[in-house]
């Protein structure tokens, strides 16, 4: 007996960590997105504008890990400012699901956690010309190294900071000649005219990795604890992506949100 009270000590720690409760919440925020794009396939001008946000994040969470579910949508009309005189403008329609999983590395104050996530994006543009409009997208999907630093203050303050960037991304749709897909799509097509060759649109895309595709994110996140279900707070977002489809694609959005989480 004498024997198996050093072992349950030695072992104590790890059951009391398995049995460590998560907390579970979600979030909605809504807000405005600020967003500057320049597509070289279609027009070489700037193409800035605002639109209205939507946000909803779930979060699992315990003292040392950290699952986390986000889909986010936004929508707004682009305009060219620079050129005034031109009538080009862009309908805008971005929607992301994103996964982050971190695990805590360090820190006392300040806690700092490194994981990964699986990212995707689609982002849909009717670009109305004088004449005609065309229709352009961003579909992709990347693999990201992720890091976030996070503090509470006096039990009810809590601020994080998050960052992400990718190592490997696969991106739908580029251009192998201006508005072209492979031959693969247009044999679907020619096979069924009335359907939309989803499988032979999905196998076109490539891989690419850090030599060619950027897709740089921050996040600041503030929460005031209300009660022990409630919490309001602030969130700011930044990302700018860039890759290669014919001609380069460059997008950059600031994203501006009111928070009301719910804690079960």
């Amino acid at each position: 007996m004498k024997r198996l009270i050093p072992l349950f000590i030695f072992f104590l720690p790890l059951i009391t960590y398995s049995q460590e409760k998560s907390i579970k919440s979600i979030q909605v925020g809504l807000g405005l997105t600020n967003s500057s794009l320049q597509d070289l396939v279609f027009s070489p001008l700037v193409f800035r504008g605002s639109g209205f946000s939507f946000d909803l994040n779930f979060r699992n969470e315990k003292r040392s890990r950290k699952h986390e579910v986000r889909l986010n949508l936004f929508t707004q009309q682009l305009t060219p400012p620079n050129n005034p005189s031109s009538l080009t403008t862009i309908q805008n329609v971005v929607v992301s699901l994103d996964y982050d999983f971190t695990r805590l590395i360090g820190g006392k104050k300040w806690k700092y956690y490194l994981g990964g996530g699986l990212y995707n994006l689609l982002a849909a543009r009717n670009i109305e010309f004088i004449l005609e409009d065309e229709v352009a997208l961003d579909i992709f999907s990347s693999l990201n190294l992720v890091g976030t630093v996070e503090r509470t203050f006096k039990d009810r303050h809590q601020v994080s900071a998050t960052f992400s960037y990718p190592f490997l991304s696969y991106v739908i749709g580029r251009m192998r000649v201006p508005l072209d897909f492979p031959q693969e799509v247009f044999n679907a097509i020619a096979d069924d005219p009335d359907g939309f060759p989803v499988g032979a649109i999905i196998r076109s895309g490539d891989l690419l990795t850090v030599n060619n595709f950027i897709d740089l994110r921050t996040r600041v996140d503030y929460e005031y604890h209300i009660s022990d279900h409630w919490r309001l707070g602030f969130t700011y977002q930044f990302r700018y992506y860039q890759y290669p489809k014919f001609l380069d694609i460059r997008n950059a959005s600031s994203q501006y949100l009111g928070t009301i989480t719910f804690v079960f």
